[in-house]
């Protein structure tokens, strides 16, 4: 696509595409291990849930689907750490069953919810931005004047003298 825009967004070096890994800060800044502090007491449900292996087993999931839904176009880089860490609290909170057998399964489920929320949010931030690119890089094309195209009627000028 050729630009005529002010800004040229669609020449990017090779590699990996600039919007998806700019500014994520994937340092570790959020202790998981006290993700339930003044809320719940640390079962091993929670414990297991905000271990740093189910994180990446989550941050990969949410790669494949995002992979996945967008038809296999779109590959992402790791998510910021603490969007992540709000999201998984937030489902824990909301979706986990405190059963104290079958942790497996219920880590799974709650890994299912998190994927779930978070891929096609994911999805329509890139599509999205992709669209604003395009809009950046290409200038308006102005309007045409208008023309009449009434047919009725021709007024003729008459002289009064």
């Amino acid at each position: 696509m050729t630009s005529n825009g002010r800004v040229d967004l669609f020449q990017l070096p090779s590699g990996t595409p600039l919007f998806l890994q700019e500014k994520v800060c994937t340092v570790q800044k959020t202790n998981f291990s006290n993700a339930m502090k003044y809320s719940l007491e640390n079962t091993h449900l929670s414990v297991t849930f905000f271990s740093p292996e189910n994180v990446t087993l989550v941050e990969s999931g949410i790669k494949k689907e995002v992979y996945r839904l967008s038809n296999e176009t779109h590959l992402i880089d790791k998510q910021d750490y603490d969007q992540l860490y709000m999201i998984m609290r937030s489902l824990f909170l909301e979706h986990a069953r405190h059963q104290e057998g079958n942790i497996p399964k219920q880590i799974e489920e709650l890994n299912r919810r998190v994927i779930q929320y978070c891929a096609p949010r994911i999805l329509t931030e890139i599509v999205s931005y992709i669209h604003y690119k395009k809009d950046i890089s290409t200038l308006v094309v102005p309007l045409d004047k208008p023309k009449s195209v009434s047919k009725d009627k021709s007024i003729e000028f008459k002289r009064f003298f």
